[in-house]
C-alpha cells in the first residue's frame, strides 16, 4: 500500500480483532435469534453500543483515531467474549468442551493450517499487480475451503454438505439442459 498508509497499520489491527470476534461468534446470535431470544440479543447489543460510543469519545481525546479503534473493540470483546457465550451455552445446553472444539479450536486449526500452507507455497509476498493479488487471494481461499472442509466439519457435517451440493449440480443440469 506504500509508506504513506503505514500509519494505519494500528487502527487496522485493533479493528480487525473486534471483527475477528464478531465472526467467530456469529452462530450464537443467529441460533437465539431461533429461539427467540431476540429481547436479551437487542439488549446486548445496545448495551454494546452505549459502552462504545463512551469509550470511543473518552480515548479519543487521549489516542486519537485509535482510541476510538479500541472503543469499538473493547466493548466487542466484552460483550461477545465475556457474556454472548455463556448465555448461548445455557439456552443450547452444550459444554464448554463442545463449544471450545466446535467454534474455537477446529475453526483456528484451518486458519492456521491455510497459513502455514500459503507461507509454504509462497502466498504471502507483495503482488506486482491487482491481478497477481487477486490470484493470491482466490488462491488463498481455496487452500482455506479445502482445509476447513476436512478440519472444521465433522463426518455428518461433510456428508450433508455432499448431498447438497449433489441436488444443487442436479438442478443446475436440469436447468440447462
Amino acid at each position: 500500500m506504500g509508506q504513506s498508509f503505514t500509519i494505519y497499520l494500528n487502527l487496522l489491527v485493533v479493528l480487525t480483532i473486534g471483527y475477528c470476534v464478531i465472526l467467530s461468534q456469529s452462530p450464537s446470535p443467529l441460533f437465539l435469534y431461533v429461539r427467540s431470544r431476540q429481547k436479551t440479543l437487542a439488549t446486548w447489543t445496545l448495551l454494546e453500543g452505549l459502552v462504545n460510543l463512551g469509550l470511543s469519545i473518552y480515548w479519543a481525546r487521549q489516542y486519537g483515531i485509535v482510541g476510538v479503534a479500541w472503543g469499538t473493540t473493547v466493548p466487542i470483546l466484552v460483550f461477545r467474549l465475556g457474556v454472548q457465550p455463556f448465555y448461548t451455552l445455557r439456552v443450547v445446553d452444550a459444554t464448554w468442551g463442545e463449544y471450545f472444539t466446535k467454534s474455537l479450536l477446529r475453526p483456528a486449526a484451518a486458519t492456521a493450517a491455510a497459513i502455514a500452507v500459503a507461507f509454504a507455497l509462497g502466498m504471502v509476498r507483495h503482488p506486482a499487480t491487482k491481478l497477481s493479488f487477486a490470484g493470491i487471494l482466490i488462491a488463498f481461499g481455496l487452500v482455506f475451503l479445502v482445509l476447513s472442509y476436512w478440519i472444521v466439519f465433522d463426518n455428518r457435517e461433510r456428508e450433508s454438505l455432499r448431498h447438497h451440493g449433489a441436488r444443487l449440480v442436479e438442478r443446475f443440469r436440469v436447468q440447462h439442459a
